[in-house]
């Protein structure tokens, strides 16, 4: 679920590059992000200054179409991890450290699973690539704490 939203937000992001693209071509420039995409492409769409030809409304008509429906897409499976979140008292456990949302909190246990398999909470956070400060000289290891 998480690696399939990731795939769309990616496309998403890649989709309104292109719009902004080639928008800029014809010397419209729009903010980066995408909202800033989302908000203006009515306002392009009405074309009321005459800037933009026939055939290009046509086709930035078309991805506009093609965002709303990656919109729609990732907002189904954010759909479906916020059911999973009310389902399982595990994401609920984290959701409740501060930082942890619905998304990071049920990735967290999809990929961990069952946490019993860590000797302890280090040798989890090494798992995950969160490794602790060093002070160590002279041979002699000095691990700090995890941030």
């Amino acid at each position: 679920e998480h690696r399939i939203r990731s795939r769309l937000i990616r496309a998403r992001t890649a989709l309104c590059n292109e719009i902004r693209g080639l928008l800029g071509e014809f010397g419209i420039v729009i903010a980066l992000g995408v909202s800033q995409v989302r908000q203006a492409l009515p306002m392009l769409l009405e074309n009321s200054d005459g800037k933009l030809n026939a055939r290009f409304l046509q086709l930035l008509c078309e991805l506009a179409e093609e965002l709303r429906e990656v919109d729609d897409r990732v907002k189904a499976h954010d759909q479906r991890i916020a059911a999973a979140v009310k389902s399982d008292e595990r994401i609920q456990r984290l959701m409740a450290i501060e930082g942890f949302g619905p998304i990071s909190a049920s990735a967290l246990v999809a990929a961990v699973g069952d946490a019993t398999q860590f000797s302890s909470g280090r040798d989890m956070a090494a798992w995950l690539g969160l490794v602790p400060r060093q002070n160590s000289s002279g041979g002699k290891e000095r691990l700090g704490h995890i941030s």
